[in-house]
């Protein structure tokens, strides 16, 4: 720094400090009146930069046996940009891991079971940048919905023949599984 006019004082500013403590000293010179001298070091701490972490899940609500896409999207203070891992949890089960994007983003595709969920996004925060969470998002995964066709072998029959009845189970989910219950006559 230059000493600026007749006040004594030099100015000198960075933004290359790291997060932590920093001792600051300065030395100065001497000129033709004064001799050189040197400060006593100055304590300087620098935080990590806070950060704020949001969470969405699509589609909402989820449908059994589908995936479900969570988005982070950690949003920094505007000085170093975030990068890191975020950290998926369902209630206290961690869902999985993402890698921060340099958008600032982090995306995972995840399996849900049916019901309520309560899912939390974590980052984990880098050498410029504070950890956050979102808050809690309450998330519902309802069962897929179903049609049902019934096929028979023929009608009509000749009595005591053989028929045989299939019927085909299609879901907007995962592949149906399970039992179906075939009734003759409401029996």
């Amino acid at each position: 720094g230059t000493i600026a006019g007749n006040t004594g004082m030099a100015t000198f500013t960075t933004s290359a400090l790291t997060a932590g403590s920093h001792a600051i000293t300065d030395a100065y010179k001497g000129d033709s009146d004064d001799g050189p001298g040197t400060s006593a070091p100055l304590s300087q701490v620098v935080n990590l930069a806070p950060t704020k972490t949001t969470l969405i899940a699509a589609p909402s609500p989820g449908i059994a046996g589908k995936p479900v896409a969570l988005t982070a999207t950690i949003a920094g203070n505007g000085t170093a940009a975030v990068s890191g891992m975020v950290t998926f949890t369902d209630g206290t089960t961690t869902v999985g891991s993402a890698q921060v994007s340099a958008n600032g983003t982090a995306t995972l595709s995840t399996m849900l079971a049916p019901g309520a969920h309560a899912l939390v996004a974590t980052y984990s925060g880098d050498a410029n940048n504070n950890t956050s969470a979102s808050a809690a998002l309450p998330f519902t995964v309802i069962l897929a919905s179903t049609s049902v066709a019934l096929k028979g072998s023929g009608s009509p029959a000749v009595v005591l023949s053989a028929l045989t009845f299939t019927a085909t189970v299609t879901g907007n989910g995962g592949m149906p599984t399970g039992t179906v219950t075939f009734y003759i006559d409401g029996a």
